[in-house]
């Protein structure tokens, strides 16, 4: 049985209300709020029916809305925050965390050079012993993995920085 007719426009769809005379013959709905609350109900069960789809675009459009500065800004207000999803994301991917702590060890082995000496092998390992001593971190001052130039690991490439100034310094000169 058909739905009953309100005015000359049949129901809204929405709130089945009565459409007004001032809408075209073409109207669904009695106002844009319930037009917005159906399309929104439309959208959101799409979403919930294609999941890898809306996955898909998010991994694909991440990078048009990522702001660096604002999200190391939020890290830095919400250091315990970040530090937890780090966590999180390692605990779900280890692989990646293997991958990219070999990356690096391998980076550091193809950057000390074979004509480097015994004697330079301890400064470098007394420079690493001095850091553990006072809770500082090696840096090298040119970096092994930089953007346009690769340093050497090397006993005067490396420098003594806290925790703070190496991760602001990353992997710049």
């Amino acid at each position: 049985m058909p739905s009953p007719k309100r005015g000359p426009f049949g129901p809204c769809r929405t709130c089945n209300g009565e459409i007004p005379p001032h809408f075209d013959g073409r109207a669904k709905y009695c106002s844009d709020d319930c037009r917005r609350i159906t399309q929104r109900e439309q959208t959101n069960k799409w979403k919930a029916d294609n999941k890898d789809a809306v996955l898909a675009y998010k991994r694909r459009t991440h990078h048009k809305y990522y702001n660096k500065e604002k999200h190391d800004e939020w890290c830095r207000a919400n250091k315990h925050r970040c530090r937890g999803y780090k966590k999180k994301w390692a605990k779900a991917n280890p692989g990646l965390v293997n991958e990219k702590t070999r990356r690096r060890q391998a980076a550091q082995i193809n950057a000390t050079p074979s004509w480097l000496s015994e004697k330079h092998i301890e400064e470098m390992v007394k420079i690493y012993a001095k850091a553990a001593e006072s809770s500082k971190q090696v840096d090298h001052i040119i970096p092994l993995q930089g953007k346009t130039v690769c340093g050497l690991h090397v006993p005067w490439n490396l420098q003594l920085l806290t925790a703070t100034e190496n991760r602001e310094k990353s992997n710049k000169l």
